[in-house]
C-alpha cells in the first residue's frame, strides 16, 4: 500500500515537474509560433 502511494506522488510530482518546464519552454516557443503562425493566417485571410 504505501510502495503504491509513494509511486502514485513519485509520478505525480514528475508529471508536474515535467508540465512545469514544457511551460517554461513552451513559454517562449508557442509565443513565436503561435504570432508566426497567426500573422501567416492573418495574411493568408486577407489575401483570400
Amino acid at each position: 500500500m504505501s510502495g503504491v502511494l509513494q509511486g502514485v506522488i513519485l509520478l505525480l510530482v514528475a508529471s508536474v515537474a515535467v508540465y512545469g518546464l514544457l511551460m517554461c519552454v513552451g513559454s517562449g516557443k508557442a509565443a513565436g509560433d503561435g504570432h508566426g503562425h497567426g500573422h501567416d493566417s492573418h495574411g493568408g485571410h486577407g489575401h483570400h
